[in-house]
Formats: structure tokens, C-alpha cells, sequence
């Protein structure tokens, strides 16, 4: 019985000292199983006070970053005081001809920015009239951040010209903008109506002629000028 009992103590004395062995091991199981613990302990103390932090700066300095936010929008406004055009190509000529012949008109507007500190998008109407398509100038103004130190209603004539820069060739028409609140005045909603000039700048036909259009692209340059611009 005494050898039994000695037999089963160094039996258990040697299982002991292997699993210590194990662990000291580069590879052993309860190593592995420990780590694998340990990692996710870490992990979840390191999410929790991520967490904790970022509540704590909301909370605290919430307030402050979305003023900071209002006040780089206004910085970046009144950059755009001195910023007169924007230019742009009109891709896929024949399908803008074709949509306005089908439809009546077709519209090719930019995303909204910030041209002379004015909040809008421009663009160009296509129009169709008779048998021809027309081009005509086009803009909307939007509610902007620097609204309360422009000039309104809007103080701007609006250039528009069509490019060839193959051969140095422009051709422009201008716009004279009138004192209609809806169109020209200080946007009460987000977005006042879009407007467009009745009278055309060019025919597209005739572009296509003359050899404006290039690859079935279009250049445009699209302009803010002083009202007291003669062309």
C-alpha cells in the first residue's frame, strides 16, 4: 500500500513538474492558453478606456471642435474672395445634344462651392430651340457660412466661355445679373431656385463646327465679374 502511495505522489510530482515545463516553453498549451487570456483581458481594458476617453473629450470638448469646425468653414469661405471662375469639361456632348432634342432641355450643374465667397453651383442649360440646342448660363445659389458680409442681392455679372486650347481660340458671352430675390438675393432656405439666362450664349452646332468640342468633351470656364464689365 506504501509503494502505491509512493508510486502515485511521484507520478503526480512528474505530471506537475511537465505542465511547468510546458509553460516555460516557447510552445506549450497552458502558455498559449494563459496568453490568449491575457491578450483579450488587454484588449478589453484598452477598449473600455478608449471608450471612456473619447465620452469624456465629447462631453468636455464637444462644444469647442464643432466651433472650431464653423470657424475653418468661414477661414475657408473668405479664402475664396479672390477666386473668379471655375472650369470644368461637359463629357459626352452627343448624349447632352441628344437628351435636350428628346426632352426640351438638359441640365449639366457643378457641386456646390464657394466662388467670390458666394455659396452656389454653376453650370451650363442646354436648351432646345427649333431644330437647334442652344447653351445658356445657369447657376443656384445656396445658403453659405460668409453670407452675412457679401453684397446683395448678388453683385456679380456671370461670365461664360467655351474653350479650344488646341489653338488658343475662346469664345465668351456674358450675363448681366438683375435684382430678383429669388434667383439673385441672400438664400432664406437652403437653396434658392436655380436660374438660367432666356437668351443664348452660344449654339452647339456651331461649336461642334468651329471645333470646340473635342473628343466629345467640352470646355467651360464659368465666371464671377464685376457689374461693371463690358464682356
Amino acid at each position: 500500500m506504501k509503494l502505491a502511495v509512493e508510486k502515485t505522489e511521484k507520478a503526480t510530482a512528474d505530471f506537475v513538474q511537465m505542465q511547468l515545463r510546458e509553460f516555460a516553453s516557447k510552445d506549450g498549451p497552458l502558455k498559449k492558453l494563459l496568453r490568449k487570456e491575457f491578450d483579450i483581458a488587454t484588449k478589453t481594458i484598452c477598449t473600455n478606456c478608449t471608450e471612456t476617453v473619447a465620452s469624456i473629450f465629447q462631453e468636455k470638448f464637444g462644444k469647442l471642435t464643432d466651433s472650431f469646425e464653423i470657424s475653418l468653414d468661414k477661414i475657408l469661405a473668405l479664402s475664396t474672395m479672390d477666386i473668379r471662375r471655375h472650369e470644368f469639361f461637359i463629357e459626352g456632348c452627343k448624349a447632352v445634344k441628344d437628351s435636350a432634342l428628346l426632352e426640351g432641355s438638359h441640365l449639366c450643374e457643378r457641386e456646390k462651392m464657394y466662388i467670390s465667397g458666394y455659396y452656389l453651383s454653376p453650370g451650363v442649360w442646354f436648351e432646345k430651340t427649333d431644330e437647334h440646342v442652344t447653351l445658356h448660363t445657369y447657376f443656384q445659389l445656396h445658403k453659405g457660412v460668409i453670407d452675412d458680409v457679401l453684397t446683395w442681392p448678388l453683385n456679380k455679372n456671370i461670365r461664360l466661355s467655351v474653350k479650344q486650347p488646341s489653338v488658343n481660340k475662346t469664345r465668351r458671352d456674358l450675363s448681366k445679373t438683375g435684382y430678383n430675390i429669388d434667383f439673385y438675393g441672400r438664400p432664406q432656405k437652403q437653396s434658392s431656385e436655380g436660374w438660367f439666362r432666356k437668351i443664348a450664349s452660344f449654339r452647339l452646332d456651331e461649336l461642334e463646327r468651329e471645333g470646340y468640342i473635342k473628343n466629345d468633351k467640352l470646355q467651360i470656364v464659368w465666371e464671377l465679374v464685376s457689374k461693371n464689365s463690358d464682356n
